[in-house]
């Protein structure tokens, strides 16, 4: 036994031994050929929970090598699950008792309304009868002066006494003080009927609702909170790697402890396209940016071939990784970072052996290929409960605003089927994806539904658009057929003109409809029209179809040379023409099908953004598209951009930094989402 335990010990001097000659050789190796002593990058990660928790399993072994994202271990979620469960109800009870407050607001709102109501009611009757007494009066008065003028006539000619005109100047003295008092008493009356319409007219104060609702719209925002820090906290009791890497570590075991001061893995990282280089002092000057390099691991051999990126401007002391073994004293130089054309392979800090070749020229490394998962992701918008339990949520189109500093969005639907259904509200949500917690009301209008498109014109007036489809019960009501201009500012919007479209158009001959590419007729002219897409550029509006598609199956747009005509309700005047059309295919239910517009956004006079998702039917599962377009021969070639598997794009904006194209998704029933995408990415689409 003691016998193995020295044989060890020798083994291991043995081994140390070796090490050292072969630095020594490197280094001497080195000093011959011109090269340098360099090795692979490499960071190292501690893998720990944001909460303490017992580790439930493990799902690496140590030495593995991992990719980023990969699971490396669970830790037990019953506690959190329980605290989550709480929080929920918590949420749940504030909405409900949030919901109950609005429902009693609106009926004290209603019984002071009816009672105000009344009262006015009853003012203005009174008047009404006053005033009809008063012209009763006024009337008899009239006639009591044609008589006292007659019998005074008839007393001049001696064929009446004069008892009789003092009976008539008597009545007349009492008519006349009723008529006198009964304009008085009308003056009052009328005062207290205006009055009462007005206390009618003031009813329903927002501030008071507002008042009575708002501790119970913060105890929702604080209980979302809590559930949102916990459902976090829930996610990331699985454990992932942050990077590319190999298990160094495994310090824990299922059913110990861990927490944020105890990791349960530690992987080291290597940036396969980064070495460092130590240039000894003496050959310090020698180097310089964009030198070539070749490197040789000294570990398996494999070759590989950069330029140098980076350089330190001073002599200092070089890693220890570059310190000669065995010798005290401290070599200086410069350290250099060397980009690689390709990624090497082998183990995180390899040693590699560096020589420097001539400058390179410009252009000759090639880019670096994109990372996965570096475009820009799908987010969840971010909607507070206090909106959800006023309203359905479900985002159809977006427009930014400056002068509100948020986006301003359409949702399909608002309210409730029992209360404030169909209710003009626009929705803000700010440039991270946060929406407010209150609809933004629209003034001046009582219904809208469905709407689905949301635009901007160069003045600053909003037009917003609803779909004019007929609903799933086969009607197609008013509030659905709207065409409205808005002008918007922080206080709300107020409707600036309105135009029943769909009305217009059912009510156009059929020519015209048919040359806009509607083939309806009979019972319903407008057969399946569902307007989803607007664009206001240049004091025109432009108008996308999501059906109908031509008989060749393409996607429609529309043309209105002059919008303030169409909202005069002047068709011919207001210049609507089919402006072009586009062919896009939409995978739908495992088929292709013909795709119609979504929204649209015009980046310059003939080049369009545009949202396709399935056209004349509501597929259980499609991937919508992201195209651009430019108009050619009277027709857009689009070419796409993105797809998206699973997703509705049902909404196109310009981003406030005008860099990039923001998109939302309308998921129905399941949280909103969106996402932020280059406008370089479009271009390149071109």
């Amino acid at each position: 036994m003691h016998f193995m335990d020295g044989y060890r010990t020798l083994a291991r001097l043995g081994l140390v031994v070796g090490l050292v000659g072969l630095e020594l050789v490197l280094a001497r190796d080195l000093t011959a050929t011109g090269g340098v002593l360099g090795y692979t990058l490499t960071q190292s990660y501690s893998i720990a929970p944001p909460r303490r928790a017992k580790l439930a399993t493990l799902a690496v072994q140590l030495g593995a090598t991992v990719t980023a994202g990969q699971p490396i271990a669970v830790l037990d979620p019953t506690e959190l699950d329980n605290e989550l469960a709480a929080a929920r109800g918590d949420r749940e009870r504030a909405i409900a008792a949030m919901q109950a407050a609005l429902a009693a607001q609106r009926r004290d709102r209603a019984d002071v309304a009816r009672r105000f109501a009344i009262g006015a009611e009853g003012a203005t009757a009174q008047w009404v009868t006053a005033e009809a007494a008063s012209r009763t009066t006024a009337a008899e008065l009239a006639a009591v002066d044609r008589e006292l003028a007659e019998q005074r006539e008839l007393v001049a000619q001696h064929l009446a006494t004069a008892t009789s005109v003092n009976a008539l100047a008597l009545r007349r003295a009492a008519l006349a003080k009723q008529v006198d008092g009964a304009d008085r008493v009308l003056g009052v009356l009328r005062g207290n009927a205006s009055a009462a319409a007005q206390r009618t007219t003031d009813a329903d104060p927002a501030g008071a609702l507002d008042s009575a609702v708002a501790p119970l719209e913060t105890a929702v925002r604080a209980a979302e909170l809590h559930v949102d820090q916990l459902e976090r906290e829930r996610q990331a009791l699985t454990l992932h790697a942050p990077v590319d890497g190999v298990v160094e570590q495994l310090a824990l075991h299922p059913g110990d402890l861990a927490g944020p001061d105890v990791p349960v893995a530690t992987i080291v990282a290597s940036d396969t396209r980064r070495v460092i280089a130590c240039i000894p002092e003496a050959r310090a000057s020698r180097v310089e940016i964009g030198l070539g390099a070749e490197l040789t691991s000294a570990y398996d051999h494999a070759r590989g071939a950069g330029e140098i990126e980076s350089l330190t401007r001073e002599i200092a002391p070089l890693p220890a990784r570059c310190q000669a073994p065995g010798i005290k004293t401290v070599a200086l130089g410069r350290v250099a970072v060397i980009a690689l054309d390709a990624p090497l392979a082998g183990l995180p800090g390899e040693t590699q052996l560096v020589r420097f070749a001539a400058r390179r020229r410009a252009g000759v490394r090639a880019a670096p290929p994109a990372l996965p998962g570096a475009a820009p992701g799908i987010l969840d918008m971010k909607v507070p409960g206090v909106l959800l339990g006023r309203t359905r949520f479900e985002p159809s189109g977006l427009v930014w605003v400056a002068a509100l500093d948020r986006y301003l969005m359409v949702s399909d639907d608002t309210g409730f089927r029992d209360r404030d259904a169909r209710a003009p509200w626009l929705f803000t949500m700010s440039a991270d994806g946060a929406v407010d917690p209150r609809p933004f009301e629209i003034a001046g209008i009582a219904e809208l539904d469905d709407l689905e498109a949301i635009a901007a014109e160069p003045g600053g007036k909003i037009w917003v658009l609803a779909s004019n489809s007929a609903s799933k019960h086969a009607r197609r009501r008013a509030a659905r057929r709207q065409l409205v201009r808005l002008t918007v500012d922080r206080d709300g919007a107020r409707v600036d003109g309105a135009v029943d479209l769909g009305g217009l158009l059912a009510a156009a001959p059929a020519a015209t409809r048919q040359a806009l590419g509607l083939p309806g007729a009979g019972a319903d002219p407008l057969g399946n029209l569902d307007l989803e897409a607007l664009a206001a550029p240049g004091g025109a509006l432009y108008l996308g179809l999501k059906a109908p598609v031509d008989a060749d199956g393409r996607a429609q747009i529309w043309r209105v040379g002059d919008p303030s005509r169409l909202l005069a309700g002047d068709l011919p005047g207001a210049r609507l023409t089919l402006w072009s059309t586009l062919r896009l295919a939409i995978d739908a239910d495992g088929r292709s099908v013909p795709g119609g517009l979504a929204d649209l956004v015009f980046l310059d006079a003939t080049t369009v953004a545009i949202a396709a998702t399935a056209s004349g039917f509501d597929p259980k599962q499609q991937t919508g598209v992201l195209a651009v377009a430019t108009l050619a021969a009277g027709e857009l070639q689009p070419r796409i951009v993105r797809r998206f598997a699973g997703l509705k794009a049902e909404g196109l904006a310009l981003a406030p930094d005008g860099k990039h194209l923001t998109v939302v998704f309308d998921r129905g029933s399941d949280a909103a989402q969106w996402t932020s995408i280059a406008l370089d990415e479009l271009a390149h689409a071109r």
